[in-house]
């Protein structure tokens, strides 16, 4: 995937947005500030290096409430959550769970189990 854009919200979340191939879906990659330099660059490789349709957002966030906006905002078809825990407002989001270093991985066989995916 290629990245296009970065901006921050208004819950101080830091936002990259990628893009694959027309058409998918929409993602959202959420990763705990708190988790450090490494799961970060952990998430921005496996995000550079993704085939995939659609759009991957991730959301480098310190206020759970950044995520929640944000899928509800982006339209994500789901959540995948790196490093941390899910917190209680997030109840209702199609909502996965990988360490950074399986981030890559994870969203492939995601991708690759809805339709248009891949």
């Amino acid at each position: 995937m290629r990245h296009i854009s970065n901006w921050t919200d208004l819950h101080g979340a830091v936002h990259a947005c990628f893009e694959g191939r027309s058409g998918g879906h929409r993602w959202l990659l959420a990763l705990p500030e708190a988790a450090g330099d490494a799961a970060l660059d952990a998430a921005l490789d496996a995000l550079s290096t993704l085939d995939g349709k659609g759009r991957v957002d991730l959301v480098v966030f310190s206020d759970p409430a950044a995520v929640s906006a944000a899928a509800h905002e982006l339209g994500a078809r789901g959540v995948l959550l790196l490093e941390g825990e899910p917190a209680p407002d997030w109840e209702g989001l199609p909502l996965r769970r990988s360490p950074a270093a399986g981030a890559q991985a994870a969203l492939e066989r995601w991708l690759d189990e809805v339709p248009h995916g891949r």
